[in-house]
């Protein structure tokens, strides 16, 4: 059932108003004077706003121009009802943001088929924003496993680490991925090389405390975002994960996966050192014979250590980054 909001100043013309627009199916509010329609404009949420011109201190022209003004308002139809018919009159009430505009006397069967314009142009209106939301909701997700995309990490890891520099709070990074992913395919087959990566992708989101932001970064890798979340906590969290695949029942063989974490340093933070760190990280776990989780932390400090293993230890472990 369509909302109607009805304002006018006059309370006859609202009651007839009223009695009409809900004898022909339309749910109606009703206000009396500019402040009062904006209110319920704002709570009601009505599909489309009859607005007499007319009324004392704010008039119908400022109230429609507010609520044009407004991002959560201005798709809502106004049609203004006024005695004025000058051409002028006109002209400024759809120059304000009217979708139509019914002369006083009005005949009530034209405010009707207007109503009813109004009305279709707001479902229709609503139908495309909420198409479009689907669509840009869409051209995140990963098809297969359901998780964000790596379009959508790219994005939220700028967004975190520009909110982690201004506060001054860690930001985490877990890049995940599964052992020996290849030999799984080419044994099995890609059907069941996809079953494998919507159990991983399922269980690495949901190891993980909110607010998280789990994508499937390519392939067989995916990616965690935890944002305040220092070092240790990051290493559990990842260490957490490996565990649980691997004791995970699998129906064909057993399941691993190595990991790779990199936190922030207080200050301004790199995005592409981040991921690079995350993903030394996780080269140097495989190094270590897979099912491993390896913070770059504790990297750093073997490298320091061992001058040889520093030598030898790739600077790009696997691709270049552009973030």
């Amino acid at each position: 059932m369509a909302k109607v909001l009805v304002v006018d100043d006059v309370a006859d013309n609202v009651a007839l108003l009223t009695y009409e627009l809900a004898d022909h199916g339309y749910h109606v509010v009703s206000a009396f004077n500019g402040r009062q329609a904006l209110e319920l404009a704002r709570s009601a949420r009505p599909d489309v706003i009859l607005l007499d011109v007319m009324m004392p201190g704010m008039d119908g022209y400022e109230v429609c121009r507010r609520l044009k003004e407004d991002p959560e308002l201005r798709s809502i139809p106004v049609i203004i009802i006024s005695a004025r018919e000058q051409e002028d009159d006109v002209v400024r009430g759809l120059d304000v943001g009217a979708h139509d505009y019914v002369t006083k006397p009005f005949r009530m069967p034209v405010v009707l088929a207007r109503v009813r314009s109004a009305t279709r142009a707001k479902a229709s209106h609503d139908l495309i924003v909420e198409m479009n939301a689907r669509l840009a909701e869409h051209a995140t997700i990963d098809g297969l496993t359901g998780l964000k995309n790596r379009a959508y990490f790219r994005e939220e890891l700028h967004n975190q680490c520009r909110v982690a520099s201004r506060s001054e709070s860690p930001l985490s990074l877990i890049l995940l991925d599964v052992d020996w992913f290849k030999q799984y395919n080419d044994s099995y087959g890609h059907p069941a090389g996809d079953d494998v990566l919507c159990v991983v992708g399922s269980l690495f989101r949901d190891a993980a405390p909110a607010p998280v932001f789990a994508a499937r970064y390519g392939g067989e890798e995916f990616s965690l975002l935890l944002p305040d979340t220092p070092s240790s906590q990051a290493f559990r969290v990842a260490e957490e994960v490996r565990v649980k695949i691997a004791d995970q029942k699998w129906p064909l063989r057993a399941i691993t996966v190595s990991l790779g974490v990199s936190t922030s340093s207080p200050g301004p933070i790199n995005p592409q050192r981040l991921v690079e760190e995350a993903d030394q990280a996780l080269y140097f776990s495989k190094q270590k014979g897979r099912n491993v989780s390896y913070h770059y932390r504790d990297l750093e400090t073997e490298l320091s250590q061992n001058p040889h293993l520093k030598a030898n230890f790739p600077q790009q472990t696997s691709r270049l980054y552009q973030y």
